[in-house]
């Protein structure tokens, strides 16, 4: 896994080509073996970005940044990149939180909306569950999209620090085929909810 210091930032581009990555049927599922920890502080780096490549296309489709700075800076976002889309919550400026089995699919209902941006937490505003949710989105192929979801906890104690922890990620291969929020394959049969390390609360790092 490459990392490249830039403009006094962290930098980590992650592919799942490198990682732990099972595929059963039609989805294609990495974990994050150990969980990926971005911590921000004022004592230490106060600016990470975290770059994945979902689908090992050699292009990056999404990336998170995590920021921390005097007074109001401490915050959390997602940037989809290169057409990919995330699910972002109506009204507010927050992705949605999907609950493990909710469909990651079109046509969104109308407390939500495809976004190329948007918040995790900010300040010290909770949006995301500090013990983690399910990230929707969607990368473009020749056809179409592929539906996926990530595996993140996010928090922010103070206007000083934050974390963010990624778990892992899976995305559907078939086109226009939605997914639900975090589904696996299980060998011998098509798939199964990840009821483990993915849903259940972690222990808070940093």
């Amino acid at each position: 896994m490459p990392i490249n210091h830039r403009h006094a930032s962290l930098s980590l581009i992650v592919t799942s080509a490198s990682l732990s990555t099972t595929a059963v049927a039609d989805i294609v599922y990495t974990d994050l073996n150990p969980d990926m920890v971005l911590f921000t502080s004022l004592a230490g780096e106060q600016f990470l970005i975290a770059e994945f490549d979902i689908n090992t296309d050699g292009v990056i489709d999404l990336s998170i940044q995590v920021q921390s700075g005097e007074g109001d800076a401490s915050t959390a976002a997602v940037v989809m990149l290169n057409g990919a889309e995330g699910i972002h919550d109506t009204p507010g400026a927050s992705m949605h939180p999907f609950n493990a089995g909710d469909l990651i699919a079109d046509p969104l209902d109308d407390t939500k909306f495809w976004t190329t941006s948007g918040s995790l937490d900010w300040k010290t505003v909770d949006t995301w569950p500090d013990d983690g949710a399910y990230l929707g989105f969607r990368m473009p192929v020749a056809g179409g999209f592929q539906y996926g979801w990530m595996s993140v906890a996010c928090t922010i104690p103070d206007i000083d620090s934050a974390t963010v922890t990624v778990f892992g990620f899976a995305y559907e291969t078939d086109v226009d085929t939605g997914i639900a929020a975090g589904m696996v394959p299980a060998p011998g049969s098509l798939c199964v909810l990840a009821l483990g390390a993915l849903v259940c609360p972690r222990t808070r790092r940093g």
